[in-house]
């Protein structure tokens, strides 16, 4: 058809068969290319799809489902690395619960890389029944969780993963420390921040009426101390002995602390020298 039509609307030529055999060599020709060019576009296209979806779960398949395809592409070396700390902050069930704890591992590390709500949600559903199977909750003689040990480690991952599965975040030692306090004792900040974005209680006190904030500038742990009071941390709490987190600092020689935000506002519409015995006598 394709060559009658250019017989047909081209201008008239000599219809002789030399001519005839040119020009449907040329219509064959053409054809040939055309066909080509197909070809190829069809063969790019799977290597795009593919590129697209290199990294990411499979199309169709439930968030579970999503889920375990993701966990197979966990990075080893970060997934050995929070084994180990889970391992030691876990040590009461650890040597019977290995399976357990590689599998919460993995799933914590998909739920973090990996965005989507759906995605995160199966995570942590998931995280809350091995976190079960774990007794995270369980205490040894002086009355630490796996949390507190993770806290006063420094373990920000494996905290925040002990808290997706059920992690009481007040749950407290024999001593009273919650995991804030030992984290903000220690000067742990990292852990302390993930502490406050989890809603731990910032008042909370030890057996001596320590809070995390008197704790932390006794230390000299500007860091904690600058974040506890962002966060809204009471700064006139005081001990059972009636020291504040100023007079903590202050008894330390911690000056750093000292002069942080912790010190109490200066009364107004007082000259300086008032405002500077109203303060002395609160050291």
């Amino acid at each position: 058809m394709f060559e009658e039509f250019i017989l047909k609307k081209s201008v008239p030529i000599k219809k002789d068969k030399c001519c005839t055999r040119r020009l449907t060599l040329c219509v064959i020709m053409l054809m040939l290319v055309m066909a080509a060019a197909e070809c190829t576009n069809k063969k790019s296209t799977p290597g795009k799809v593919k590129q697209q979806n290199d990294g990411q779960a499979p199309k169709g398949k439930t968030p579970e489902e999503q889920l375990d395809d993701l966990i197979a592409r966990v990075d080893k070396e970060k997934s050995n690395t929070l084994i180990g700390n889970l391992k030691k902050a876990l040590r009461i069930t650890a040597s019977s619960q290995g399976n357990v704890i590689e599998k919460c591992a993995c799933t914590f590390l998909v739920m973090k890389d990996n965005g989507g709500k759906k995605l995160f949600e199966a995570g942590e559903d998931r995280l809350k029944k091995l976190g079960r199977s774990l007794q995270v909750n369980e205490k040894d003689n002086n009355g630490y969780t796996a949390s507190i040990r993770a806290s006063k480690q420094g373990y920000k991952d494996v905290v925040e993963l002990l808290i997706y599965a059920g992690a009481e975040k007040e749950a407290k030692t024999n001593k009273g420390y919650t995991a804030l306090i030992c984290a903000s004792k220690q000067g742990k900040l990292e852990v302390v921040n993930a502490l406050i974005k989890a809603g731990a209680e910032k008042e909370a006190k030890t057996n001596k009426g320590w809070t995390a904030l008197i704790c932390a500038s006794k230390q000299g742990h500007l860091g904690v101390v600058n974040a506890l009071i962002k966060a809204g941390a009471e700064k006139e709490a005081k001990t059972n002995k009636g020291w504040t987190a100023l007079i903590c600092a202050s008894k330390e020689g911690k000056l750093g602390v000292v002069n942080a935000p912790i010190k109490s506002a200066p009364p107004k519409g007082k000259t300086p020298e008032e405002q500077l015995d109203d303060l002395i006598a609160r050291v």
